[in-house]
Parts: C-alpha cells; structure tokens; sequence
C-alpha cells in the first residue's frame, strides 16, 4: 500500500513539473508573437499611389484649389528618382499660385504658399521635382509648376474691346481639337484641373474669346463661355487656330 501511494505521489509530481514547463513555453511564445504584430500594426506602413499615364494626345502636364496649383493632384502621388543638388543654383518662377511642400510627395506637408511669378531658388532636383529655397523657407515644388522664364507667367489682359475670337480650323465632321486648361500648366497627371476639349463645332460661333495673353505668347488666357480658361500656344495648337479672323502658322497635328 505504501508502495503504491509512493508511486502515485511521484507521477503526481512529474505531471506537475511538465504542466509548468509547458505553460511558461507558451507564454514566451505568446508574448512574442504579441510583440510581432504590435510593431506591424504601430509601424503602419503605407504605400502612395504611382503616378499616372500621360494622355498621349497632349504635349505634356490641386476638386480644384486655386491656392495649390490646383492642390497638385488627388492622388498621394511619390516623387521619381533621387535628388541630386544642382552645380549651379538658379532661380525658377511659379505659373500661378502654388504650395511649396515639406516633401516631394503630392499631399506632403505645406511649408508656405507662393503666388503667380514667385522667384525661387533651385538647390536640387530629382525626375520630376525641384528642392528649393524661397526667402527663408524650405521645400519641394513639381517641376511643371514652374518655368525658367519668368515673362512666361506674366499676363496682360485685355480691355473688353479687344477681345478677339479664337475658332478651330475644320468643319462640322473635323475631329482635330484643342485643350483649355484651369490654369496655364499642362501637367495632367498631376493636376486634378478643368480641362475642355474644344473642336470646330464648340467655337465656331464666337464660343472662345482670347482676352489675354503672357508675355511670351505661349499662352492666351480665354474666355469659354463667360468662363476663364487657358490656351497653350504651340507648334501643335498653331496649325488649328484662327485668330480674329487670321490663321496661326505651325507644323504639327493632334491635340493639346
């Protein structure tokens, strides 16, 4: 009988050794599978949308806040390529008002906002960005927001007298058209901007109005309708256009 009471204590006491063992694996393993998927979920790691194709009937490219260059997309859009500074910096100048980011990402953070003509300074650029300094800020700017030459953002407008028509060579069955744009960039991909197809039938009765113009002539500001657009003026949109009655020469087709 002893024996026997002997003998049960001892696979009593084995069992017991084996049940806490067991127990603090499983809570070691659990605690760091814990762990694992804490840091997943803390470190939230999110990846922007790319950027979009270009429309190839176009020469080229934030709903809309005129404050942001149209706010520079809907899309969280990442910058292309690694900034490499510049040998020589040089100075680039806004086609209208603009923000200037925190970093070379659509939706980034807003250092300061410019307006139309700003000068600023290039320090380095990458694909499709520019980093730059104005005064004592900061950022990052799309490279189609902004232009070497400053005469290409600044407009004259007319007085009403002086309105001329503007009309699209063709008939009623021509499909060559023209683009106005919200602003005078032509940075579709990355701007979430009005654009209007125009052909022969939406102009040819007086419909467009060129009521302005920027100082180098690449771009008329218009009027659609009692609406304000912009025309880029090209080697692709010259072989369409009628002026006041006067053919624009060029030499190319297509759309812009």
């Amino acid at each position: 009988m002893k024996k026997l009471l002997a003998l049960l204590l001892a696979i009593l006491m084995i069992a017991t050794v084996a049940l806490v063992s067991c127990n603090n694996k499983k809570g070691t393993t659990g605690g760091n599978a814990d762990e694992g998927a804490n840091t997943e979920e803390d470190n939230g790691l999110v990846i922007p949308n790319g950027v979009g194709s270009s429309d190839t009937t176009d020469a080229g490219s934030d709903s809309t806040d005129t404050s942001d260059a149209g706010n520079q997309g809907g899309n969280n859009q990442t910058s292309s390529g690694i900034f490499v500074d510049v040998a020589t910096q040089f100075s680039v100048y806004t086609y209208t008002t603009t923000k200037i980011r925190a970093s070379a990402m659509m939706k980034a953070a807003e250092v300061t906002t410019v307006e139309a003509s700003a000068q600023l300074t290039v320090v380095a650029k990458n694909e499709t960005w520019y980093k730059v300094k104005y005064g004592a800020d900061e950022g990052y700017v799309l490279q189609d927001f902004v232009t070497a030459n400053k005469d290409d953002t600044i407009f004259t407008d007319f007085n009403e007298a002086d309105y001329k028509t503007v009309q699209i060579k063709g008939d009623a069955d021509n499909i060559n058209k023209v683009y106005i744009r919200q602003y005078p960039i032509i940075a579709d991909d990355y701007l979430d901007q009005v654009r209007k197809d125009l052909t022969y039938a939406e102009t040819s009765n007086g419909e467009l109005l060129k009521i302005g113009v920027n100082e180098t002539g690449t771009w008329y500001k218009v009027s659609y309708n009692n609406e304000i657009y912009y025309l880029a003026i090209t080697s692709v949109t010259k072989p369409h256009l009628i002026v006041d009655g006067q053919p624009l020469t060029g030499s190319s087709q297509g759309g812009i």
